[in-house]
């Protein structure tokens, strides 16, 4: 017979029966920092449309470091990558909000 002093204590103890508490907890992808698991589409049209501005904005900057007279090539080089980096984002979130369809 074991004294009380040699139980295990539990690390989260049982929730009240009738409380919020007691539903399940699922994980939630957001929790992790992990971005776009449970992305709603609303949320994903609104970052497609902040990512297309900051694509268009970068377009016109990378057009305006070229056409300067003293042009730096490491910072225009830099925007490029970013915005081919854009690109591809921007071409993933249309792919998630664009339905398959199984022809």
């Amino acid at each position: 017979m074991a004294s009380s002093d040699d139980e295990i204590p539990e690390k989260h103890p049982a929730p009240e029966k009738g409380t919020a508490k007691e539903t399940a907890h699922f994980f939630d992808a957001k929790e992790s920092g992990f971005r776009g698991a449970n992305e709603d589409e609303d949320a994903l049209s609104i970052r497609l449309i902040y990512l297309e501005e900051e694509h268009r904005d970068l377009d016109d900057a990378i057009r305006a470091l070229s056409e300067s007279p003293g042009r730096d090539g490491l910072n225009l080089a830099r925007m490029k990558k970013r915005k081919l980096a854009l690109k591809d984002a921007i071409q993933a979130l249309k792919d998630q909000l664009t339905p398959d369809i199984i022809a």
